[in-house]
C-alpha cells in the first residue's frame, strides 16, 4: 500500500516535509487560535495537550504507513505555514481516502 506522503515535493511556493518533533513550537500557535479549530469535536480544549496530542497521532501514522500529515514551508521565507496530507481511513468497513489540510493563523 502507497504511504501517500509527500516529503521533499515542491509546488510554486510550498516545500513538503516531514513533520519533526521540533515543529512542535511553530505550530502550537494554531491550537492557540479558537478559530483554527471551532469546527473540530472532541479536541482538549488546552492548546498545549491538543497540539501534543495532534502530533503524537501524526508521527503514529507515519509509523502505521496509513497516510499522514506533511509540514507545509513556504519557499520564500523557509517557514513552516502548515500541515496537509491524505488519511488513510476506515469508513463502514471500507478504506477511504481523506484529504486534511490545516494553515496557521498567520
Amino acid at each position: 500500500m502507497p504511504d501517500y506522503l509527500l516529503f521533499n515535493e515542491t509546488s510554486e511556493r510550498l516545500l513538503f516535509k516531514k513533520v519533526k518533533h521540533s515543529d512542535f513550537e511553530n505550530w502550537l500557535p494554531f491550537h492557540q487560535e479558537p478559530l483554527s479549530s471551532q469546527y473540530w469535536s472532541g479536541l482538549p480544549s488546552d492548546s498545549f495537550t491538543a497540539c501534543k496530542e495532534q502530533f503524537s497521532r501524526i508521527f503514529e501514522r507515519y509509523e502505521e504507513k496509513s497516510g499522514g500529515m506533511n509540514a507545509l514551508f513556504s519557499k520564500e521565507i523557509n517557514k513552516l505555514v502548515g500541515l496537509a496530507g491524505i488519511l488513510v481511513q476506515t469508513v463502514l468497513g471500507k478504506e477511504e481516502l481523506e484529504i486534511a489540510y490545516s494553515i496557521l493563523p498567520e
